[in-house]
C-alpha cells in the first residue's frame, strides 16, 4: 500500500484518522477479512440451499399426506397403514411425518387395535407437543383408546386433564363424565362418585347431567 502524505490538518481530524487506520488494518489483514467475508457468505449459502431444500421436503411431504387423508375418508384402513408408513420414511422430521402417526392411530383404531392405536397417538403427541388444532383431539383418541384396551386408570386420568382445559361446555361435560366411568371401573369409587357428581351439579343443564345421575344411582343400589 502506498503511503500516504497527509497534512498536519489531516492527521489532526478524528475523522481521517480513522479512515487511515482502517486503511492500514486491511493492508495487513486483507487476507484475513477476505476469509472471513468468504466463509460468511458460504454460510449464508448453505442456509439458503438446505432451506429451501427443507421447504420442498415439506410440500412433497404435504402432498402425499393429502393422499393418505383421502383413503383415510374412503375407509381403507389397511392402504392407509401402509401410506402413512411411507410418509414416516421417506419424510421423516417433516410436519406430515408426525400427522401421519395420527393417521395411523386413528386407523388402528377403526379396526379395533385399540393398542396399537394408542401407541401411535401417544408418539404423536410426544412429536408434535406445540398446541396444534389436532392436539385434544388426539389426546381424546388416546384416552378411548387405552380405555378401550381396559386400561381405565389411565383413560380417567387423561380424560380430567383434557376436561379441566378451556373447552366447549358440552364436551367438558362428556369429558368428565368419561373420566367418572373409567375411575369407576378402575374400582376408584370415590373419584368417579365425585366425578359423576360434578357432571349431575354443573353440568344438569346438559344431556349428560342426566346419564350422570343414572350411574350415582347404580353405584348407591350396588355399591360399585
Amino acid at each position: 500500500m502506498a503511503e500516504l502524505h497527509l497534512t498536519r490538518r489531516q492527521r489532526e481530524d478524528p475523522l481521517v484518522a480513522t479512515w487511515v487506520r482502517t486503511q492500514d488494518w486491511f493492508a495487513h489483514n486483507g487476507r484475513i477479512a477476505a476469509w472471513t467475508v468468504g466463509g460468511l457468505a458460504l454460510a449464508v449459502l448453505v442456509f439458503v440451499v438446505w432451506t429451501r431444500s427443507r421447504s420442498q421436503a415439506e410440500a412433497r411431504a404435504s402432498s402425499s399426506l393429502a393422499e393418505a387423508q383421502a383413503i383415510y375418508w374412503r375407509g381403507d384402513y389397511p392402504t392407509l397403514l401402509v401410506r402413512a408408513d411411507e410418509v414416516r420414511k421417506n419424510f421423516a422430521g417433516t410436519k406430515a411425518a408426525t400427522e401421519a402417526l395420527r393417521l395411523k392411530g386413528d386407523a388402528f383404531f377403526w379396526q379395533g387395535d385399540f393398542k396399537s392405536a394408542a401407541q401411535n397417538y401417544d408418539q404423536y403427541l410426544k412429536e408434535n407437543r406445540t398446541d396444534s388444532a389436532f392436539r385434544r383431539g388426539v389426546e381424546r383418541n388416546l384416552a378411548q383408546s387405552w380405555e378401550s384396551d381396559h386400561q381405565p386408570k389411565k383413560a380417567g386420568e387423561l380424560y380430567e386433564k383434557i376436561a379441566a382445559e378451556p373447552g366447549p361446555r358440552l364436551l367438558t361435560a362428556e369429558l368428565y363424565l368419561s373420566a367418572a366411568r373409567s375411575y369407576r371401573a378402575a374400582g376408584d369409587l370415590a373419584k368417579a362418585k365425585a366425578l359423576y357428581q360434578k357432571v349431575s351439579t354443573d353440568y344438569t343443564d346438559t344431556i349428560f347431567g342426566a346419564d350422570a345421575d343414572i350411574a350415582l344411582g347404580e353405584m348407591e343400589t350396588t355399591g360399585k
